[in-house]
């Protein structure tokens, strides 16, 4: 793809929403300005290959770092380094295929099962029919209603008279999948269900898990990896009591700390993307018999060297002598992107709609700014200052859950340099109001 040259594509090869595939040229490595030694796909694709099937362990891996750091596209390197190095690799991302306002365990188990079997079967890897079968008899049963397998069964049916019949239990678990999204008292029905029957449901999810292993290795792969993104923007939202006192947990906690021995069940090497929010977590680790989890920094744009390479990166999807009046008006947008290339991407974008010229002047740049200002002014509330001025005064995040959303909106940011350290979003430091109340007491 060649770099946009006018405003329109300019707009359009920016989009922050869509991950860079494998390959792409339009990539940048940023381990060395995150202030990482060595980029973190090559380190999980080591360690999935020093795990051996034989002594039947699976690795485990967490991945996090804020909404929009580029997680995606480096799990897309990553499962392409893995399929160069002959292992079977299901990579899926949950916020296409899950309400991320409303997500529970159940639902990520059964698009494990979901995805994996469809795999395979893109692939042409019959896994073994009595077992689909067994499988398919117990969750018809145990979570369908008579009519909806009756559905299941003519639809297959109508399929197989116009040759492009999909088989019985690839229908079914797309019609699970389909009801935990989009339907609000069948979602409640399953995971109720399953629950009841959770040692069985168990056996039978790692029995067609099993079977996948065997059937890889069998056609000269050395194992299953399942890489499961989207999850680190699960919606957070704190929790309250029956009385509406809060408790001192979340959304995030209770789904992947509470519940994190139920996320490890499944039987093959498994990497989840999981909330920033709970980096500080320890009982995260220590559930998946993890070291720590992998955590993605953002780019440091104190240094020269950090902004050259976004600038770079901008070099690479547009011209920008032709998109920009000036080249510091890059490097500007940069700065004030705090190294998260989600927000350089959207203030890239929000200038190019702010202009009235054929390029990119100052007081588009300026606008974009200020709208970014805007969105960071409304998430900041009046209980979380205190916390602002820490960060400010003391450069770090700590365990406690008032940093939790915060940092799970990006008003802070958590950035490496031989040792963690953390500030404010640029764009919160514009902000009036905020630095007043800071300034209040510093």
């Amino acid at each position: 793809m060649n770099p946009a040259s006018e405003l329109k594509s300019a707009y359009t090869a920016c989009n922050p929403d869509i991950p860079l595939s494998s390959g792409d040229e339009r990539y940048v490595d940023l381990a060395k300005v995150r202030g990482e030694e060595q980029n973190f796909v090559d380190i999980i694709a080591k360690a999935v290959n020093y795990t051996l099937p034989e002594d039947n362990k699976c690795y485990r891996q967490l991945v996090t770092g804020h909404r929009g750091c580029g997680k995606s596209t480096e799990l897309l390197r990553l499962q392409t380094k893995l399929e160069q190095d002959q292992f079977f690799v299901v990579y899926f991302d949950v916020e296409l295929m899950l309400d991320l306002g409303d997500i529970d365990y159940i639902d990520i188990l059964l698009l494990i099962a979901h995805q994996v079997e469809a795999a395979f079967r893109n692939r042409k890897i019959e896994l073994d029919s009595n077992l689909l079968e067994d499988v398919y008899e117990w969750l018809a049963d145990t979570v369908l209603s008579k009519e909806r397998q009756k559905d299941i069964h003519t639809n297959v049916g109508i399929e197989a008279e116009t040759g492009v019949a999909i088989p019985l239990f690839s229908k079914l678990l797309a019609r699970v999948s389909a009801g935990i999204r989009s339907n609000d008292l069948e979602r409640q029905e399953i995971r109720s269900t399953l629950r009841k029957e959770w040692y069985v449901f168990v056996e039978k999810l790692n029995t067609l898990l099993d079977q996948a292993r065997t059937k890889a290795r069998k056609n000269d792969y050395h194992d299953l990896v399942v890489i499961v993104d989207g999850l680190e923007k699960v919606f957070y939202e704190p929790e309250r009591d029956g009385n509406g006192n809060f408790t001192g947990e979340s959304t995030h906690s209770l789904l992947f700390v509470k519940h994190a021995e139920q996320l490890d069940i499944p039987n093959c090497h498994l990497i989840y993307t999981v909330p920033i929010s709970l980096l500080f977590n320890a009982n995260l680790s220590h559930a998946f018999d993890i070291d720590t989890p992998v955590i993605i920094p953002m780019v440091n744009i104190k240094k020269a060297e950090g902004v050259e390479q976004l600038v770079t990166l901008v070099k690479k999807r547009l011209v920008i002598k032709d998109i920009f009046a000036d080249r510091t008006l890059v490097e500007k947008l940069v700065k004030m992107s705090g190294g998260a290339v989600r927000d350089l991407m959207r203030l890239i974008r929000i200038a190019c709609l702010n202009t009235n010229t054929a390029q990119i002047d100052l007081n588009s740049v300026d606008r974009a700014i200020r709208s970014l200002m805007r969105e960071y002014s409304r998430l900041i509330q009046e209980k979380d200052i205190e916390a602002l001025r820490n960060i400010v005064q003391n450069k770090r995040v700590t365990g406690d859950e008032k940093f939790a959303r915060l940092l799970h909106n990006r008003v802070i940011h958590e950035y490496q340099n031989g040792q963690p350290w953390a500030d404010l979003h640029p764009a919160v430091r514009e902000i009036k109001w905020v630095m007043d109340r800071l300034n209040d007491s510093t």
